[in-house]
């Protein structure tokens, strides 16, 4: 049958007014990167040697110059440098997704940026989904790479990296999806500090994980991957990819399969961003990865920082869970949803 076009031809001219299209938006709303500050209360931290611990947590790159249009730009990630630098932290955490797809701009990225960072103790990383997109020799790549900077990047992994406090423990582990030797439970926590008084803070770049380490105690949890969303809702926070996710649940299999892939990047999208207080399960019970039970941060008032006690309900019985917003954004557009570099800061009063 004779047809003005051919369904590829379509599918170009599609992908070319996309493309297009996003370049645009991107002109035309760029996103500012916002430095989010937040105090958090965390009583066993007077057990500590340390009091206070400042940390700047960074997370979703998607570094790719191949791509049109870039997810970042170089002047946002001289940007990102300045900043977390300034702030002089103890601590410097990275939740992944350092590249796109291709692995080779991990070399670069590390090069000029990474290497620049600057803290206390250390920097300290794990692997995020796009991570392991390019093989098992990418990943290797990402992983030599960010190591020889001395960058610790965490497989499952446990360090005592302030002063060799037992007291201070964090906590590394890869994607909950892709990852494979670096997703284990075992190593992760069950070998960890046994003692209460322990503070544990967590690298996760999925928060659905959240979900999945409820029998555990865990202080903080530090996370990526949503973007926050990208798109919110107008005078709102709420992303609109959330209002879609929840409307999903009701529609029929073929009308799922339509939908943007995003509205699956998480199953709890009451965690997009922002802090959360995730109740305990049982020791050893297995936790559902939907939560329906966790309740929002909520700050005091009048303060340079949003200031919270963690966890102003029971700090015995939840985990602390941040989701940063991310650097980077995926085409076409954030609106109303800023990138953002969090200057975290843990005190024991």
């Amino acid at each position: 049958r004779n047809t003005m076009f051919s369904v590829r031809q379509v599918k170009r001219l599609l992908l070319f007014l996309f493309s297009f299209g996003s370049c645009v938006l991107q002109l035309m709303f760029q996103p500012s990167t916002v430095v989010e500050r937040l105090e958090v209360v965390m009583p066993n931290l007077k057990y500590s040697t340390k009091k206070d611990i400042k940390i700047v947590l960074l997370t979703d790159f998607h570094y790719d110059t191949g791509y049109w249009p870039r997810r970042i730009n170089d002047s946002v990630l001289d940007e990102v440098v300045a900043v977390t630098n300034k702030e002089e932290p103890d601590l410097i955490f990275l939740t992944g997704d350092y590249v796109n797809v291709s692995s080779a701009p991990i070399t670069e990225l590390t090069q000029r940026w990474l290497s620049q960072l600057k803290s206390k103790y250390g920097v300290f990383a794990v692997m995020g989904n796009h991570d392991y997109k390019d093989g098992t020799k990418g990943y290797q790549l990402i992983v030599d790479t960010l190591r020889r900077t001395g960058i610790k990047l965490l497989e499952s992994e446990i360090c005592y990296p302030i002063d060799s406090d037992p007291l201070i423990e964090i906590v590394g582990i890869g994607d909950m999806i892709r990852g494979t030797h670096d997703w284990n439970l075992t190593r992760a926590f069950e070998e960890g500090s046994k003692d209460p008084r322990v503070t544990r803070l967590l690298l996760s770049h999925n928060p659905d994980t959240a979900g999945v380490f409820r029998p555990y105690k865990i202080d903080m949890q530090f996370s990526g991957h949503t973007h926050g969303g990208q798109v919110w809702w107008p005078f709102s926070t709420t992303p609109v990819l959330s209002t879609v996710a929840k409307i999903a649940v009701h529609l029929p299999k073929f009308m799922k399969r339509v939908l943007p892939s995003q509205v699956y990047v998480v199953r709890n999208w009451q965690w997009a961003h922002g802090l959360h207080f995730v109740p305990r399960t049982q020791p050893g019970k297995k936790a559902a990865m939907i939560v329906t039970d966790s309740v929002p941060g909520k700050c005091q008032r009048n303060s340079p920082a949003k200031k919270f006690v963690d966890p102003t309900c029971n700090p015995s019985a939840n985990n602390g869970l941040y989701v940063s917003r991310g650097l980077a954004t995926h085409p076409p557009v954030r609106l109303g949803c800023s990138t953002e570099i969090t200057v975290f800061t843990i005190k024991a009063e």
